[in-house]
């Protein structure tokens, strides 16, 4: 699907269990840019169980597709009342530098301002430029 500017057109959506192995890709991509290791239980579980750990009260998964494709993804985790996690946001290599990450942001931001938080809280590392 095409834009009236000739643009694809991006839809973000609330994650489905269809998206699993898109999403997994998007992550192994993110961690192999960086040099990381992926697939550590402890540190990277939560993305084999996102229903259970994103996809409840306070707490949310969302993928960007293009033609039908996931090309991102934010998530919002709820840590208490007051305070919710920016997590797993990841924009494939081909579609950075489009504004995705800040739709992503905006979706996740409006969010959390709907479930009433009053702090976000976002970590990264410094090897994480994009």
């Amino acid at each position: 699907m095409v834009d009236d500017g000739g643009q694809m057109t991006v839809v973000i959506r609330t994650y489905e269990p269809r998206d699993a192995e898109a999403v997994w890709a998007l992550h192994v991509e993110a961690q192999e840019e960086l040099g990381f290791p992926y697939d550590i239980p402890e540190r990277d579980g939560d993305l084999r169980r996102i229903p259970e750990v994103y996809l409840r009260t306070g707490s949310h998964f969302w993928v960007a597709e293009t033609a039908g494709r996931p090309i991102a993804t934010v998530a919002v985790r709820r840590e208490d009342e007051e305070a919710a996690q920016i997590k797993r946001m990841r924009v494939t290599v081909s579609h950075r530098r489009q504004g995705l990450g800040r739709r992503l942001l905006e979706t996740a931001e409006t969010f959390c301002r709907e479930n009433g938080y009053r702090r976000i809280i976002l970590d990264t590392t410094d090897r994480q430029e994009a």
